[in-house]
C-alpha cells in the first residue's frame, strides 16, 4: 500500500464573531464519541461498584470524567495540529483550519484537565471518606500503601483527623 501525503493550500483564518459561533469548534476539539465511550466506562463501574454513591458526587464525577477525557482529546489535536494540517482525513479540524488557534486549544485542554483533576481528587467526590479509607483502598487496590501508611499508623499520625 503507497501512501502519499497531499499538499493543501494555507488555511485562511475565519473571522472571530463570538463564543457562540465557535463553541461547536471547541466540542469538536474534545472528541465527544470518545468522551462518551469513557462517561460510559465510568457508569458502568459505578453501576457495579460494590458501595453506593451519593447522586451529587457521582454526577460530579461523571462531569469531571467527560472533562478529563475531552482534554485529553483537545490536547491531543493541540499537539499534532502540524501532523492534522497534511493528512485528507484530518485537515478539516479546526485547529487545521484556523478556526481554533494552537494557543487557545492549548489554554482550552489545560484549564479542562486542571478543572477534572482537582474535582476528582476530593475524597468525596472519589467516594471516600478521608485519608484513613484512601490508604485502605490503595493497599487493597494496587497492593502497597504509601510511605507505609495503615489505617492505624494514620491515626497515630493525625488524631483529630482533619
Amino acid at each position: 500500500m503507497k501512501i502519499t501525503a497531499a499538499s493543501l493550500p494555507r488555511p485562511q483564518v475565519l473571522p472571530r464573531t463570538g463564543l457562540t459561533t465557535r463553541a461547536p469548534d471547541f466540542l469538536v476539539l474534545m472528541k465527544p464519541r470518545v468522551m462518551l465511550l469513557a462517561v460510559f466506562t465510568a457508569f458502568a463501574g459505578m453501576m457495579i461498584a460494590p458501595a453506593s454513591l451519593d447522586p451529587l458526587f457521582g454526577s460530579l464525577a461523571m462531569m469531571a470524567i467527560a472533562a478529563g477525557a475531552g482534554a485529553a482529546g483537545v490536547l491531543n489535536m493541540w499537539y499534532e495540529a502540524d501532523i492534522d494540517a497534511v493528512m485528507t482525513r484530518t485537515a478539516r479540524r479546526p485547529i487545521p483550519r484556523g478556526r481554533i488557534s494552537r494557543r487557545e486549544a492549548l489554554a482550552f485542554g489545560l484549564s479542562l484537565c486542571c478543572g477534572a483533576v482537582l474535582v476528582l481528587v476530593r475524597p468525596q467526590v472519589a467516594g471516600v471518606q478521608g485519608d484513613e479509607e484512601i490508604a485502605d483502598i490503595m493497599g487493597k487496590v494496587y497492593k502497597v500503601r504509601p510511605f507505609g501508611l495503615t489505617a492505624a499508623n494514620m491515626r497515630e499520625l493525625n488524631p483529630t483527623g482533619k
